[in-house]
């Protein structure tokens, strides 16, 4: 390394690939490298593929790169041909047998990027969450739906980053003699919340249902929770889907 960078690296092996895109006009090679620095930086046009441990594929909008350990060899798109000349097959080493619980196993599922086959006679059982947050989703789909004007201002869930916005906490209970008390005493009242749609359906009914007594789920539907940003109190009445009200 110090030999090339004494002779300015002008006999580097990457350098004498460089020169050969100089062209004509006797422009440096440390111009063909600021133009691969530029288009590499552009993270958005790039791609990467990793083969074995730092061995790598690079390709930017103009030129192909194959990156080692010792060595950078690089090709203008334009100039190259590319075939498949082998496709690798590798058979299943090792069959492992997994004994998880089913919200484990949807917990893994989520995390694969690849579908896992079930069998036919296999049945998965909703955990009570589950059971709860789809019958919340029917219960807010029979509430008035909230006007919304502003689409362009929905975001992903605060919760999930999945799935986008679409509900909103909007006060459209009535607080009577009979739901201010329970067995437990005195209920909160529900108070109006002033966030915009942060949530969606599914996320607001595992936090909701994460306020409940766990040992009562039978109280789970009529009970409240906290708005998780503004601890506005609200109920399931209190759950409004989005109407999204385009303005001409």
């Amino acid at each position: 390394m110090l030999y090339h960078w004494w002779d300015g690296f002008n006999k580097h092996p990457t350098v004498h690939c460089l020169k050969s895109y100089l062209g004509s006009n006797g422009s440096s090679w440390r111009v063909v490298a600021e133009s691969i620095n530029g288009e590499y930086r552009n993270v958005l046009d790039t791609l990467s593929i990793t083969l074995t441990g730092i061995d790598r594929v690079v390709m930017t909008s103009s030129w192909i790169l194959y990156v080692t350990n010792y060595t950078l060899t690089c090709a203008q798109v334009s100039d190259v041909s590319l075939e498949a000349i082998r496709a690798d097959e590798h058979p299943v080493l090792l069959v492992i047998y997994l004994s998880i619980r089913a919200e484990s196993f949807r917990d893994l599922r989520n995390k694969l990027d690849k579908p896992i086959a079930v069998a036919r006679e296999v049945v998965l059982k909703q955990s009570l969450n589950e059971r709860f947050v789809e019958a919340f989703t029917q219960q807010i789909a029979l509430n008035p739906k909230y006007d919304y004007d502003e689409p362009e201002r929905l975001e992903p869930c605060l919760g999930c980053s999945t799935e986008m916005s679409n509900i909103k906490l909007w006060k459209r209970c009535l607080n009577d003699v009979q739901d201010d008390m329970d067995a437990e005493g005195p209920k909160l009242h529900c108070t109006q919340c002033y966030c915009r749609p942060m949530w969606c359906d599914t996320c607001m009914g595992l936090i909701f249902a994460s306020k409940q007594d766990p040992h009562r789920p039978e109280l789970w539907m009529p009970g409240k929770a906290q708005c998780p940003t503004c601890r506005a109190t609200f109920c399931i009445l209190d759950v409004a889907f989005l109407n999204i009200a385009r303005i001409s």
